[in-house]
């Protein structure tokens, strides 16, 4: 045989006694001379350490390690020893660094439910190679996605997916920027998303057993770097999250993608429950019907408000008053009054802001088939096309300020036809325009982290 695989990894070729490196592409470019002449040795070999290389994971930096070794040997022939040490106290440091990054990505495997294969089998990444994932922009590295067979919920497909959530930190050797474990603020394990349906595809402690979009709107604020706990577990009324880090209080609402492109405004609760007086009382009848319900009750109590707003140029709330007190505008039942929204509960001090996950219209419909009644949560953990930060504290202002005509302009009453149909009525809302920044914050475009929940990051 001519050639001999030694110990520190290079070959020697015995016909000249001259050891070279089998990975440069210039001796497998001389594997191919050789085979064309009728030598496949060299061809061999090279071919069984690509598979034994292949089983072995390049994690977080094994090619600057051998960059390094490299570098020391051509050194070794350089009379200024410090150098010399200099450079091998580096590579000491760098394998130190990469010992602790392979750690924390067994962390997150581990975290994840997977093993170190099935992460490194990730769709996004080449040569399974963490590092090599993509980007989002250069600030923000893709969540690794590990793409599972995916199910299916009343004859429509649903997504599965694993997403282990990802930043960059700079390595102080290379000055590189690697690729290592997202934990969130106040959190001491890597960050993990998983999409599917909960009971069928993902257990409920995969969603820390809250709603599914309250649980979407949780993972938005983390990976934008606050720290948001849950609030409600005791209480279902009260709002969804306290952020740890502001102090504000946070409730979630969905987004259809489709209705947000074609009117581009985002809505604040002003009341809801509401009903003709004339109307009230439905209650457990079918969806349908109640949809209709719903959707005569928002007919017979839209001219009634504009009326008596821009006959006596009074705002929202006090044209919703004036109503009330004449009998004209009641609750569902027909009991009470209109029952006050996110921005009027509580004195005003309900919710500060309003964290908005935005999902197709056939998610969002989706999500609502898996609640079962009205003590039942939504299930369906889906990938998001959208995510939006909403200032309800300047809503409350505008809702103050605007009376008559230009309060009409930012109104809009909603069906409500209720859980399965259990109470139709209609929502009140207060509109701004999307891209108005007094009010709404595009969370993909400030802290582009959040795109790792999106369909397409």
């Amino acid at each position: 045989m001519r050639f001999k695989v030694l110990q520190d990894g290079r070959l020697l070729d015995t016909l000249v006694n001259k050891k070279f490196d089998p990975r440069s592409d210039k001796n497998r470019a001389w594997s191919a001379t050789l085979e064309k002449q009728g030598s496949t040795e060299l061809r061999d070999i090279l071919k069984r350490i690509d598979a034994s290389e292949a089983q072995k994971p390049r994690m977080a930096g094994d090619a600057l390690e051998q960059a390094g070794e490299d570098v020391i040997k051509e050194l070794r022939g350089e009379r200024d020893d410090s150098v010399i040490q200099n450079a091998m106290d580096d590579l000491y440091s760098l394998r130190e660094i990469n010992k602790d990054i392979d750690s924390r990505w067994s962390t997150a495997a581990s975290q994840a439910g997977l093993s170190k294969e099935e992460m490194l089998g990730a769709s996004n990444i080449k040569d399974r190679d963490i590092q090599l994932v993509g980007n989002i922009d250069e600030r923000v590295p893709e969540a690794l996605n590990v793409k599972w067979e995916d199910s299916e919920l009343n004859g429509a497909r649903i997504n599965n997916e694993t997403r282990l959530h990802t930043r960059f930190e700079r390595n102080p050797v290379t000055n590189q920027q690697d690729v290592v474990p997202f934990i969130a603020e106040g959190e001491n394990v890597p960050l993990v998303t998983q999409f599917g349906l909960v009971g069928k595809d993902i257990d409920a402690s995969a969603v820390e057993n809250m709603d599914s979009d309250e649980f979407l709107g949780k993972r938005i604020l983390q990976l934008a770097g606050m720290n948001p706990v849950r609030n409600n577990d005791a209480d279902v009324y009260a709002v969804d999250l306290l952020d740890k880090v502001s102090g504000n209080k946070v409730d979630v609402e969905m987004l259809k993608s489709r209705e947000l492109e074609n009117n581009n405004t985002v809505g604040f609760q002003v009341y809801t429950e509401m009903a003709p007086d004339s109307m009230a009382g439905y209650r457990d009848v079918s969806l349908n019907e109640s949809r209709n319900i719903a959707s005569n009750m928002v007919a017979e109590m839209k001219p009634m408000i504009k009326q008596r707003m821009a006959a006596s140029d009074l705002s929202i709330v006090e044209a919703i008053k004036s109503l009330e007190r004449e009998g004209s505008i009641t609750s569902s039942d027909g009991k009470y009054g209109p029952t006050k929204g996110k921005l009027l509960k509580e004195g005003g001090n309900y919710v500060d802001q309003l964290v908005q996950p935005v999902v197709s219209n056939r998610d969002a419909a989706l999500n609502l088939q898996t609640k079962q009644g009205r003590n039942d949560t939504r299930k369906l953990v889906m990938p998001l096309e959208g995510a939006l930060l909403s200032d309800a504290n300047a809503a409350k202002e505008r809702l103050a300020d605007v009376r008559g005509e230009e309060a009409l302009s930012q109104l809009s009453l909603r069906p409500m036809p209720g859980n399965g149909g259990s109470r139709p009525s209609g929502k009140l809302y207060l509109d701004v325009p999307a891209n108005d920044r007094n009010f709404v914050t595009d969370l993909s475009a400030l802290t582009p982290a959040v795109r790792q929940l999106f369909g397409k990051q």
